[in-house]
């Protein structure tokens, strides 16, 4: 019988790369979020892409899309992304 980590493991998303890799962030302010991706993906070329509003308009989302080259710049870019003061969530 194996253990729920084991079962993890085999479930893993396994990612080739170079790929092209969206992120969606989420924040108060689109200009704020627009500068937010121009400072975190700054020499790559990326693309940025209007998302939703909350009905309230109290968020907004972008939509990023960028052609990563390995797992590190992944993770890199989600968690400046995450850790910028502009940006909410990151998905």
């Amino acid at each position: 019988m194996s253990s729920p980590s084991d079962n993890d493991d085999e479930k893993k998303l396994e990612i080739e790369y170079p790929t092209s890799w969206g992120y969606r962030i989420i924040g108060s302010d689109e200009a704020a979020l627009r500068a937010a991706a121009e400072t975190v993906m700054r020499h790559m070329d990326f693309q940025i892409n209007a998302g939703h509003e909350s009905s309230g308009g109290s968020y907004v989302s972008l939509h990023i899309k960028a052609v990563i080259w390995s797992e590190e710049q992944r993770l890199e870019k989600f968690w400046a992304l995450a850790n910028h003061d502009a940006v909410k969530f990151v998905i």
